[in-house]
């Protein structure tokens, strides 16, 4: 076993005379990355005074350790690209190593690993090249961090998820084992725990809920000074012996505030670390207040969107009850408007049925199927203004007779007018006697001068008017009313509506369409020329 080891110890004598012999010395020494030369043992058998950066030794101190030894969480995977060299005789470059040096900050290198040959060409160590690139890789982290938080926040996810990434994100940034998120209230007399990830302690129930802030701790501290503070192991103690600190005292414990827009503070973001050899860089403090800004300001919008989400759910509560008051108010429009005319009850639901189905097949919004249904409801409003006797009349009408009651869509518009309504309700229920061709009335409107919603209203009105019974005559039917629409498709009524409504009702999707369309025609005596003459308008109310 001596002469084994006397050999091994000559081997390695031969390669740092190799090496000191390629002149690599000045490079060596002089060199702003580190410079490594390790053995096919994996112990480093040269290292240049930059390495100290990595080990936290000195180059002569870290000399003859292995990895292992030097870096216990990554020395294993570092062995395993050695060994990937030591084998394929092959370079590796850019590899990407991250390290916890031993007073725990973060760093982060790119490395090239070369095979380091002997006189006969045999590759007998291995050459690395470390440049360190951490202020790189923090600033590319630390925005990754904004974007994600600032996403997060943005989201509908729960607080917890945004408080759990926060953590996972500054563990890439800093010693954060230990570490929690608490809320004060406006007062800043209680604070409860939103986030706490500890080794040693746990919280209690009450502490997640809410306990009085400790006028002389650590948190407190923060949250009055409204400035990030650094607390060594000493001054942690101290605070201990003096009643001020409960639980496990951490070796360093670094806490920063968060701060709303208008100054305010609000709460606290803390690390700790209980490991006496991890000391908290000097960055750690700049870091944990750009990630305590970054959460006050997620937490603030998602206070702002939650706040925005609760008053638009008021508002379409508000909304939802105006709407409900504006139907009451049309419903009771409709139902008095028909008290009026005993031939005409259930008249305006029936047509207002039909209207809303042609509305939606025709793809209107829902606001403006609605919108339909409500005109409809409403557009013989006007006839009461009619007197009974002549609405009820059995026989022909007289033509002031008829001049009256054709005043009917007017009187409408004109009461509607008086109630503020989200649709051109006064508007529809004008129009709905007018024809594509400019034979309607009153105004003699045509095609496109007509509002679509009019021109619903108006085949609907002329399908349930028809197969409606009148004092001057019976009910047509269902196939009267067809040929009616279809006949004047395109002249009178709106093609499109038309194509709707024959849709309509073939689905059977409205009830009273679907009982009418399936009766048996009405058995009908030919009218007189006199009745003819009447049914010009088969609208009639």
């Amino acid at each position: 076993m001596a002469e084994c080891g006397s050999d091994h110890d000559r081997d390695r004598q031969r390669l740092l005379d190799l090496f000191q012999q390629k002149g690599f010395r000045l490079i060596f020494e002089e060199a702003p990355f580190a410079i490594a030369l390790k053995d096919r043992h994996n112990h480093m058998l040269r290292a240049n005074p930059y390495v100290e950066r990595l080990t936290g030794k000195v180059s002569t101190a870290a000399e003859g350790l292995s990895m292992e030894e030097l870096f216990p969480q990554e020395g294993a995977r570092f062995f395993d690209q050695d060994r990937e060299v030591l084998r394929t005789g092959s370079p590796l470059y850019g590899l990407l190593q991250r390290y916890e040096t031993p007073s725990g900050e973060l760093l982060w290198t790119l490395a090239d690993k070369i095979p380091f040959r002997d006189e006969e060409g045999a590759v007998a160590g291995i050459l690395v090249f470390e440049r360190d690139i951490t202020e790189y890789k923090r600033a590319e982290r630390i925005q990754a961090a904004l974007y994600h938080i600032s996403e997060t926040a943005r989201g509908e996810a729960p607080l917890e998820a945004l408080y759990a990434d926060v953590h996972r994100i500054l563990a890439d940034l800093m010693p954060a084992k230990n570490f929690y998120i608490a809320l004060c209230d406006r007062e800043q007399t209680t604070v409860r725990f939103v986030y706490h990830v500890d080794e040693k302690d746990d919280l209690s129930e009450e502490e997640w809920h809410g306990v009085p802030l400790q006028p002389l701790g650590l948190s407190f501290r923060v949250i009055q000074k409204g400035t990030a503070i650094l607390y060594d192991h000493a001054a942690c103690m101290a605070m201990k012996e003096r009643g001020q600190l409960r639980g496990t005292i951490p070796s360093e414990w670094l806490g920063a505030p968060l701060r709303a827009g208008n100054g305010e503070v609000f709460g606290i973001v803390a690390v700790q670390t209980y490991d006496e050899g991890v000391r908290y860089p000097p960055r750690a403090m700049e870091i944990l207040n750009f990630m305590a800004t970054q959460v006050a300001n997620a937490l603030e919008h998602r206070h702002h969107a939650e706040a925005l989400a609760a008053s638009q759910r008021e508002l379409a509560r508000n909304v939802a009850q105006l709407q409900k008051s504006w139907d009451q108010t049309l419903e009771v429009l409709s139902r008095t408007s028909e008290a009026h005319d005993i031939y005409t009850v259930g008249h305006q639901s029936r047509v207002a049925e039909l209207a809303a189905a042609i509305a939606s097949l025709m793809h209107f919004s829902p606001e403006r199927v609605h919108g339909v249904r409500m005109a409809a409801l409403v557009h013989d409003l006007g006839t009461i203004t009619v007197p009974s006797e002549v609405l009820c009349k059995p026989g022909v009408l007289s033509e002031d007779e008829y001049a009256l009651v054709k005043l009917h869509p007017s009187q409408g518009q004109e009461i509607l007018k008086r109630i503020e309504l989200p649709w051109p309700l006064g508007a529809m229920v004008l129009q709905h006697h007018e024809r594509m061709d400019g034979s309607g009335y009153p105004q003699g409107l045509r095609g496109e001068e007509i509002l679509p919603e009019a021109r619903i209203i108006a085949v609907a009105d002329v399908v349930e008017a028809m197969n409606a019974h009148r004092p001057y005559r019976s009910s047509l039917g269902m196939a009267a009313a067809l040929e009616e629409i279809s006949r004047h498709r395109g002249t009178k009524y709106d093609p499109g509506v038309v194509d709707a409504c024959l849709a309509v009702i073939d689905r059977g999707t409205v009830p009273w369409v679907a009982a009418l369309r399936d009766a048996p025609p009405p058995r009908l005596a030919r009218p007189t020329p006199e009745e003819e003459e009447d049914l010009s308008d088969l609208t009639l109310p």
